[in-house]
């Protein structure tokens, strides 16, 4: 869907037609951060590494190192879309708008049950509106800053 070129700097994104805004979005954010986290040292695009016989370097990176820079890579992408400050704001905002209480788990507690379904509903639709992103990068984030909580069967069963 997208690669950089870090000796150009160019980020392609491939599908325009084929792809949602939200994804494209997340796929422009997620080639930015390996840019900036230095990937280029491993890379020459995202889908070639550097050749060591012409660079003279050892190229030690393994299957491992390459996951764990594309887990960097989509981290970073996540909180370039959704910056903590500004989703905490809209977030607690609409929280208190629909007078969603903190159940004991966290902020927003979503399962199958009808009332935690439409709190999703009114939460979480609206934010990834918002800042274009997808369900799925909005539950990770708001998971990942401990202000959701997804049970598993939601995930599986759900599909809003």
């Amino acid at each position: 869907i997208a690669e950089i070129n870090f000796q150009t700097n160019i980020v392609m994104l491939f599908g325009i037609n084929t792809f949602s805004p939200q994804q494209l979005n997340f796929a422009f954010a997620h080639e930015l951060a390996h840019k900036i986290l230095s990937h280029d040292k491993f890379f020459i695009s995202e889908t070639q590494l550097i050749d060591q016989q012409s660079t003279g370097h050892t190229n030690l990176i393994s299957g491992q190192d390459i996951s764990r820079l594309e887990f960097q890579a989509n981290f970073l992408a996540a909180c370039i879309l959704l910056p903590d400050t500004r989703l905490k704001q809209v977030f607690f905002n609409l929280l208190e708008h629909y007078d969603i209480k903190n159940k004991g788990f966290c902020p927003l507690y979503i399962d199958e049950q009808p009332c935690n379904k439409d709190n999703y509903v009114k939460v979480c639709m609206p934010i990834a509106e918002l800042f274009s992103v997808s369900q799925e990068t909005l539950k990770i984030r708001l998971e990942e800053l401990g202000l959701a909580k997804f049970e598993s069967s939601f995930d599986k069963k759900t599909q809003i």
